[in-house]
Order: structure tokens, then sequence, then C-alpha cells
């Protein structure tokens, strides 16, 4: 709930055109919001970086870049909450560590 709350108070005070996602999440505040995908008790540390997250995010074209600006802020901001949600903070849950289970079950 409370990163929902940094990433939709961080969105909603971004302004300008949007070619990318990047002018609305910058490293900066990615690092913020998941400051925890690193530790050491995680065990998919470093599989969640802002480089990933950009390409994955720019392999979907639409993605966040479609609408008006409000439009696209509540579109990341639903995914990353969700995002957050499934994944407890994005750090896996131990049944899930296997990630084929998340995209193939």
């Amino acid at each position: 709930m409370r990163v929902l709350a940094i990433v939709l108070f961080t969105l909603a005070s971004t302004v300008g055109a949007l070619a990318d996602i990047t002018s609305i999440i910058s490293r900066d505040l990615f690092n913020e919001m998941l400051k925890h995908r690193n530790d050491a008790a995680c065990p998919a540390k470093g599989f969640y970086t802002y480089d990933a997250f950009i390409a994955a995010a720019n392999s979907f074209g639409a993605f966040g870049t479609t609408g008006d600006v409000d439009t696209t802020k509540r579109e990341i901001a639903a995914f990353l909450a969700q995002t957050s949600h499934e994944t407890t903070g994005l750090i896996p849950i131990p049944h899930f560590t296997n990630l084929s289970i998340l995209f193939f079950s």
C-alpha cells in the first residue's frame, strides 16, 4: 500500500509529454520505490533492475505512452502496484522462486 501511495503521488506530480516511461519513472524513483529488491535475503537479488524494467516496458510500445498524461501515469502505477502485491514488494515468495510458475501456470 505504501508503495502504491508513493507511486501515485510521484506520478501525479510528473508533467510533460511522454516519449517513453523514463519521463515518469526515473532510475532514482525506481530505486526508492523498490529499495528492498536487492536485499541479501532476497532470492532474486539483482533480477529486478531499472534497465530491465525500461527495456521490458519499451518492448510493449503502447505501455505507459498511450493516452493523456494522467492515463499513462495510472497505467504505470497500476502495473507497479500489482507487481508489488504479487511479489510481496518484489521479494519473491518462497513457493514462487521458480519464475516459470509465474508465467506458465
